[in-house]
């Protein structure tokens, strides 16, 4: 039996800042640091916005001197774009078991995708990242970049290709494909979540709403004989 899907409550805060002193800084090795960096800037963003947040608030929010921010990130932009590619759009792992059949396998790589994606973290980063986009079309055009580098990321289209291969499903067009599934699937309650237009769905709701759409979605690309 699959698990529900964990989602967001409205009043979710961001992720909260963590300070630490001198000597547990020096301890930390690389990826602690670049981890807790990462940690503090998606605050800043949450908090200020991409535009008001700076380099010295990501580091009071991580305890560290603005030297150590720029030994890892050169530049704010640089810190920005790995806060999309690396925590908004971050890499979704997914190993199907070959016991389930098609249908099973597709919904818990869609539960698991829905699992990630409507994380609270993530709900508000993406809603800081939204409100700066649409007052900056530089910074609108560089996300879209982002987003289509990101899409290696997500293991949907991977899956879909995987089928395509073994004959099991017939997709004409993959990319439009994974689109298709992610919209009827996930990109309504995401939407409920950052515009707050209708209740989202939640736990058992939403697994039976992505379990129909993915049903759904397997039954349209069954091969014709």
């Amino acid at each position: 039996m699959t698990r529900p899907v964990h989602t967001p409550s409205e009043s979710t805060p961001p992720a909260s800042s963590q300070h630490c002193c001198g000597r547990r800084h020096d301890a930390m090795d690389e990826a602690t640091r670049r981890n807790r960096i990462l940690d503090a800037a998606c605050t800043a963003i949450c908090q200020h916005g991409y535009h008001a947040a700076s380099m010295d608030n990501v580091a009071t929010y991580s305890g560290m001197s603005k030297k150590t921010l720029y030994h890892f990130y050169p530049s704010k932009r640089s810190l920005f774009e790995a806060v999309i590619l690396e925590r908004l759009f971050s890499r979704i792992v997914f190993t199907p078991d070959p016991n389930d059949n098609l249908e099973e396998q597709l919904l818990k790589l869609t539960l698991q995708s829905a699992e990630v994606l409507l994380n609270p973290e993530k709900i508000n980063l993406l809603r800081s990242v939204i409100a700066e986009s649409g007052r900056n079309p530089e910074i609108t055009e560089r996300i879209s970049q982002l987003f289509e580098i990101s899409k290696a990321n997500f293991p949907i289209q991977d899956w879909l290709e995987t089928q395509m291969k073994r004959g099991t499903l017939s997709v004409p067009n993959i990319h439009d494909a994974s689109d298709q599934l992610f919209g009827s699937a996930i990109g309504g309650t995401l939407l409920s979540h950052l515009c707050t237009c209708k209740r989202p769905r939640t736990g058992k709701d939403l697994e039976d709403f992505i379990r129909s759409s993915v049903k759904v979605f397997i039954t349209a690309h069954l091969p014709t004989s």
